[in-house]
């Protein structure tokens, strides 16, 4: 544009300024193609991650079920039949436990005696013990209760093949625990019920939206001894642990656990 052209552009200042503004250019070019590439997608997930994942735990949970085979379990008189809120126990290829439960009961096993006063078939002890032999507290760990042999017709017989072995479980697995659209984190740290599956402690609960602490009128400082009245599903990974974890660290390995379940296409939220 030669109207434009003026001792300002010519010269040895002018040649100066014509490179700077090239090189500057060249710059910004170099820059956009960086930030395009890099910076630009990290952004768009962050920002656009959450709209998409909205509904996904509920779907992912359904594609679990969905993918499970039945998992056959022998109970000590003979039947094969699950009781009270357990719809469904099974199994994916990986050999990762799906359970389907009507309802969440509450255990408060390895509380406080106060936080006990609640549950009459509250214990002090649990199956899986924590730092110098002490029981794991229900009111500070998220963790739930495997399938034993409380109750069992034969009880020598379902000590032999207890149903969570049977499933190829231990104490001290790690599982992803959903309802509607909330998910927490859990270990396996107690035994209970022989044909009963779907059971958490009050840590549990509460990181899935149900406080039972201060709802007795009868005594305020306890847990209330109440269900969490909505379907959860139970996804277990065998093996994954056998020992006592704090809670940040359960829940950190928990969830890169669930991550990487979804990575590997195990669940498609379609």
């Amino acid at each position: 544009m030669k109207d434009c052209e003026g001792p300002v552009t010519h010269g040895l200042w002018g040649q100066g300024l014509r490179s700077t503004l090239f090189g500057r250019a060249k710059s910004l070019k170099v820059f956009y193609g960086w930030f395009s590439k890099s910076v630009f997608p990290l952004l768009s997930c962050l920002i656009f991650f959450p709209m998409v994942a909205r509904g996904a735990l509920k779907d992912d949970a359904a594609s679990l079920l969905q993918k499970a085979k039945p998992a056959v379990i022998h109970f000590s008189d003979d039947t094969i039949r699950w009781q009270g809120q357990t719809v469904f126990v099974g199994k994916l290829d990986n050999e990762v436990v799906i359970v389907k439960a009507s309802y969440m009961t509450l255990t408060t096993d390895g509380a406080t005696g106060e936080i006990r006063a609640c549950d009459r078939t509250a214990q002090a002890e649990t199956a899986l013990r924590g730092p110098v032999g002490k029981p794991i507290d229900a009111n500070a760990i998220p963790y739930l209760v495997l399938p034993w042999c409380g109750g069992a017709a034969d009880r020598k017989k379902c000590k032999a093949h207890p149903p969570y072995r049977q499933l190829g479980l231990q104490m001290g697995d790690l599982a992803a625990v959903i309802t509607g659209e909330k998910i927490a984190f859990a270990i396996a740290a107690d035994l209970g019920p022989e044909k009963r599956f779907g059971e958490g402690s009050i840590e549990l609960h509460r990181r899935l939206g149900h406080e039972t602490i201060g709802k007795d009128p009868a005594d305020p400082r306890c847990a209330k001894n109440e269900s969490l009245n909505s379907e959860v599903v139970l996804v277990i990974f065998p093996g994954s642990n056998d020992r006592w974890l704090p809670a940040d660290e359960l829940e950190k390995k928990g969830r890169a656990l669930w991550n990487r379940l979804l990575q590997e296409g195990k669940v498609l939220s379609e």
